[in-house]
């Protein structure tokens, strides 16, 4: 048995019963401490104290980047609200995601515990262990005079089956181990609780609750005479004879709690009941030093002073005698009316660092008797929240380390008292909605929850926009995550599309307008002819050419490219098509090259580069070979090239983790006849009317170079178009232009888009690798018929001073009816667009 002389130390339960208003912050007295002025050890016995009783109050919010099972709503039934801490604490976020303790050992060093309790059924593991006798057995078979273990084993695992209240981890198991007696004596040498301590720790068991911790007398001058108090014993402490001991840890516990941390098992300690903090705290204090006599309740704040008022359970603050115990150590400190900290806790004071708030006043949970009502008050009752909260958290995040699961709840408390970790607090109340949520940086991740290569990739940097060539394939991209922890997430990210152009009446009205009639034209020589706009416009152009008989060079470049309703570009040529425009039908910054030969009267060969920027901010660089066969009244032209995109593929875009490597290359075959229709005209009768049937038929094959494919691959991309039409001119008059056409627009045939990513974790704890394809296809393709008119006004020929009012006046219709519009099924879009345009 462990005894001291001088009876200073007191072994109390850590909390307050409300039969009587009190409880004491309960201990197992370390042996083997000394002082400066004797060599005692300590005396073990229940100690009580006064304290109120408080309720608490509580917060939300919300956590994201995981997977729900249910909503959190489902989980807060009539058994949970009957224990309001579980909503203080945001137990049901968790639950929402499906962490209710599955797979976690809880071991309770405590009292003997009632665990015939119904609901307490299934709860505890074979291994019992009684630290006094040796024996597996930690129950109350001989009757318990105190339902403290059983209350604490309540808190954390108590069963949820619809009756009175259920433990915060309520599919947990509890490892009970007795080191109290069933009235709640300390009953046990050194040895023995060292004992204890090895059977309460080890890889399997997650956290050890320790609702317990030593209690001393101390003396403080009151109004000009001693009055003595309880409080944790500890350096520099006053004993009742004002002699100055210094405690400390026998080797044995030393070298078992060691052994627990080593272990993988945190230490969880209540930090005590002696009313020693500086915002509510209240002190009893006694006449004698056997706490006898007249007694009276102060603040402690006002007998003690700021510097001397926070003191943390002597147990709780180990690491700071032992500092190796420091990353699997917490103290846990009682809240209670609005989040403040109960009037009956210790406060956090050196152990700041490590110490935690939980609720502590009035927790409803399992007691001797069936009927479960049992309620109580302490840091006792703190402690096995912040105990069964680990589990929850263990078992979602099984990868985390016991040192990432401390610091994890840490980290995430909800600030306390003054801005910061502080002297009464700690580091604020424990927030299980924040702590499953994702901390820190949120970096893209492959296999086995690897960070990308090449650096930090974040999550919010990647994305995917597709194209309208793509269609709506992909519902939703999972990405896995990991955040500081190096926990995995899973994020749903909603598939972006990049938005069509959309040309607005002026753009066609300048289209029009200009047609060629603003360009001004310099002959150098009959070989060599310069054009050129420059009307402040984006579409500020400029050509040069040079022709030879058989032979024509030409250069342009132009600050600004769009198609217009009529299918014509503004580039200002008329050799090559330009298959960028397919991807994107605007651009800026664009500059032509082509060199076309003439190989006899009906054969031309004409080799091109281009160069610009798409709307979409990236470059490209196209270089091909159109080979035409035109002999007046038939044509055949083939085209041949490639096709390079900067930072993006047909059109798409991508970053971050999707980012590209290489330009995207994509090899074209181009293929367009057309034939006129033979008329009664003569040759050079251009009023009779005319017509071409034409068709057009465009295949792309695309690679994909994807700057992290570990993580994502893009393969087998193809894509086509096609389109067949009749064109007319002088149709109702001269010189006016029909064009009626069915084309099915670009879309993608064929690809694959596979990702290598982790989505949480298998039944074996380990992150769970997956390999995710996305098909790419354009499963509904966009069809569009096409009715283009042009035509002139008639001419008024008025003049006045001799200039014209008005000339070159046009009139226009475009009708468009689309089918599956930009690849999308069942989007369709009618539209007309009619105007004047006229040359002042």
């Amino acid at each position: 048995v462990i005894s001291n002389n001088l009876a200073v130390i007191l072994v109390t339960l850590s909390l307050i019963a409300c039969t009587d208003g009190g409880g004491g912050g309960g201990s197992i007295a370390s042996s083997g401490g000394s002082s400066a002025s004797s060599g005692s050890n300590n005396n073990n016995d229940i100690d009580a104290i006064d304290g109120n009783n408080d309720a608490i109050g509580g917060n939300s919010g919300d956590s994201d980047g995981n997977v729900l099972v249910a909503p959190a709503t489902d989980f807060e039934t009539e058994e949970y609200a009957k224990n309001e801490a579980l909503d203080i604490l945001r137990a049901s976020q968790m639950y929402a995601y499906g962490a209710t303790g599955t797979g976690q050992i809880i071991s309770v060093l405590d009292t003997p515990i009632n665990i015939a309790n119904s609901d307490l059924t299934n709860v505890f593991t074979a291994g019992q262990y009684n630290a006094s006798s040796g024996s597996a057995d930690a129950s109350c078979n001989g009757g318990c005079s105190t339902f403290h273990g059983t209350h604490v084993a309540g808190i954390i695992a108590a069963n949820k089956n619809d009756s009175n209240t259920h433990g915060i981890a309520y599919d947990a198991k509890i490892k009970a181990i007795s080191i109290f007696d069933k009235h709640g004596n300390s009953n046990i040498t050194d040895a023995q609780l060292a004992n204890a301590i090895q059977e309460g720790s080890g890889p399997d068991i997650l956290a050890m609750n320790n609702s317990w911790g030593s209690t001393a007398i101390s003396r403080v001058l009151v109004d000009g005479a001693y009055r003595y108090y309880k409080r944790p014993p500890g350096q520099n402490f006053v004993s009742t004879d004002g002699t100055i001991v210094n405690y400390s840890i026998s080797d044995a516990q030393r070298d078992a709690w060691q052994s627990a941390v080593d272990n993988d098992t945190i230490v969880v300690f209540a930090n005590g009941n002696d009313g020693l903090n500086s915002q509510t705290g209240l002190l009893v204090l006694y006449e004698n030093s056997d706490l006898s006599g007249n007694k009276k309740t102060e603040t402690a704040l006002s007998v003690l002073g700021e510097n001397n008022t926070n003191i943390a359970s002597f147990e709780g603050s180990y690491p700071e005698i032992q500092a190796a115990l420091a990353g699997k150590w917490l103290t846990v400190i009682a809240v209670g009316d609005g989040n403040n900290i109960a009037s009956f806790s210790n406060g956090c004071g050196v152990a700041q660092d490590y110490c935690i708030a939980a609720p502590g006043n009035n927790i409803l949970s399992t007691g001797l008797n069936e009927d479960k009502n049992a309620l109580s008050s302490g840091s006792s009752m703190a402690a096995p929240y912040v105990s069964g909260s680990l589990a929850l958290l263990k078992n979602y995040f099984p990868s985390m380390s016991s040192e990432e699961l401390v610091s994890l709840v840490l980290d995430t408390a909800t600030d306390l008292g003054d801005e910061g970790t502080d002297a009464v607090y700690g580091k604020g109340l424990l927030n299980l909605e924040e702590a499953i949520a994702p901390q820190g940086q949120q970096l893209a991740v492959s296999h086995n929850n690897s960070p990308l290569a090449h650096g930090n990739v974040l999550l919010d940097d990647s994305h995917v926009t597709l194209s309208n060539h793509f269609g709506h394939v992909i519902s939703n991209l999972n990405i896995g995550f990991k955040d500081n922890y190096n926990r995995t997430f899973t994020a749903q990210t909603e598939q972006k599309m990049r938005k069509a152009i959309i040309f607005e009446l002026d753009d066609y009205m300048q289209d029009f307008a200009n047609n060629g009639n603003d360009a001004q034209i310099i002959d150098v020589n009959p070989q060599m002819q310069l054009s050129f706009s420059n009307n402040n416009h984006d579409t500020d152009w400029f050509n040069a050419s040079y022709r030879t008989s058989n032979h024509q060079l030409s250069f342009a470049h132009h600050a600004d490219y769009q198609q217009n309703a009529f299918g014509q570009d503004s580039l200002k040529h008329d050799n090559v098509k330009l298959r960028f425009s397919d991807i994107r039908p605007a651009g800026k910054h664009i500059s032509l090259m082509q060199n076309k030969n003439y190989i006899g009267n009906h054969i031309s060969v004409t080799p091109y580069a281009v160069r610009g920027e798409f709307d979409t901010g990236h470059n490209f660089d196209e270089l091909g070979n159109d080979v035409q066969y035109d002999n007046g009244r038939a044509l055949v032209k083939i085209g041949l090239g490639n096709l390079y995109e900067h930072q993006q593929f047909m059109g798409a875009t991508a970053s971050g983790a999707y980012a590209l490597d290489n330009p995207t290359v994509s090899r074209f075959t181009d293929v367009h006849i057309g034939y006129q229709l033979p008329n009664n005209a003569s040759k050079d009768d251009a009023s009779i009317s005319n017509y071409n049937l034409y068709g057009n038929y465009t295949h792309y094959q695309t690679q994909v170079d994807m700057m992290y494919d570990s993580f994502v691959e893009i393969d087998g991309i193809t894509a086509n178009q096609y389109k067949v039409g009749i064109s007319g001119q002088n149709i109702a008059q001269k010189n006016d232009r029909l064009d009626i056409s069915l084309a099915t627009k670009l879309g993608i045939t064929d690809g694959t888009m596979t990702q290598n990513t982790v989505n949480g974790y298998n039944a074996d704890g380990e992150f769970n690798n997956v390999t995710q394809s996305y098909a790419l296809t354009a499963k509904h393709r966009h069809q569009q018929l096409a009715i283009n008119y042009q035509g002139n006004l008639p001419h008024f020929s008025h003049e006045t001073n001799g200039n014209r009012l008005l000339e070159n006046r046009q009139f226009f219709t475009s009708v468009k009816i689309d089918r599956n519009y930009q690849n999308q099924q069942g989007l369709s879009n009618a539209e007309i667009i009619s105007g004047i345009t006229a040359r002042f």
